[in-house]
């Protein structure tokens, strides 16, 4: 069964992005955070400031969308919340590309790659790791790269 949600659920989460995102301080975030490290603003689930981030100097929080990553990650395990990121962005990225005026063939070739992205459904943390490493999204990578070129010429 392919995985059908691609946006994020915070309810379903374990607050993996306040927890496994590193941030440095700035515009942004109101102070330092290491990866792996959970916000001072945290607390068990919920953030302290969620209602007012951006005013509160943390609107890279209220901004941050990990599409989906989270509340999965949260639902196989430890460890893997980077590797969800990638294969969520990975398919967003293939999504939006569907609004380019493509010709036929790159497509294909782009519904193709969703469907191949789509069916990484029912990932262990060390099939998630095979994911990322293995040749799926260095072929999504090109397939966007060819796309930078396809439209420069138009």
């Amino acid at each position: 069964m392919a995985w059908t949600q691609w946006s994020a659920d915070c309810t379903a989460c374990a607050a993996l992005c306040c927890i496994e995102l590193p941030f440095d301080a700035g515009p942004d975030f109101g102070h330092d955070k290491a990866a792996g490290v959970p916000c001072r603003h945290l607390q068990g689930r919920a953030c302290l400031l969620h209602g007012d981030l951006a005013a509160r100097g943390y609107g890279g929080c209220a901004r941050y969308d990990c599409l989906g990553a989270g509340q999965r990650a949260t639902q196989t395990g430890p460890g893997t919340f980077a590797g969800f990121r990638r294969l969520h962005d990975d398919h967003l990225t293939l999504v939006a590309a569907g609004a380019l005026p493509l010709p036929p063939d790159i497509q294909a070739a782009r519904l193709a790659l969703i469907a191949q992205v789509a069916a990484e459904t029912d990932k262990t943390p060390e099939s998630l790791e095979a994911y990322v490493t293995g040749p799926l999204p260095a072929q999504v990578r090109d397939f966007l790269r060819g796309l930078r070129s396809l439209l420069s010429h138009r």
